[in-house]
């Protein structure tokens, strides 16, 4: 037998590429490879969002103009966040919220 066809044998605990995984260890290893892929290779990719249907349990009882509104409401959400990851970044920075709009 040469070196290259010798198996290494492993000792007890050790990674066994071979063995099935748990499905929570596939869930969690493919969530993390999409993120690497989000965040690496389509980190620029113009994705925008989609206006949100409004025929659901819960939007389908609002009327008229309501429900036109609530099918943008994942929008508005998106933008409060901006809004307080903004705020909260503009307090941190000088330690006061108030302070440039006083000066």
């Amino acid at each position: 037998m040469t070196e290259t066809t010798h198996t290494q044998t492993t000792p007890d605990g050790a990674f066994r590429p071979h063995e099935a995984r748990s499905p929570e260890y596939r869930l969690a290893a493919n969530a993390l490879r999409g993120l690497r892929q989000d965040l690496f290779h389509d980190a620029f990719a113009y994705r925008p969002m989609h206006r949100r249907g409004v025929d659901g349990p819960l939007t389908g009882r609002l009327s008229g103009r309501t429900r036109e509104y609530a099918a943008w409401a994942p929008h508005l959400l998106v933008a409060g966040a901006g809004v307080l990851a903004m705020l909260a970044a503009w307090a941190s920075a000088d330690g006061s919220l108030w302070a440039p709009m006083a000066a």
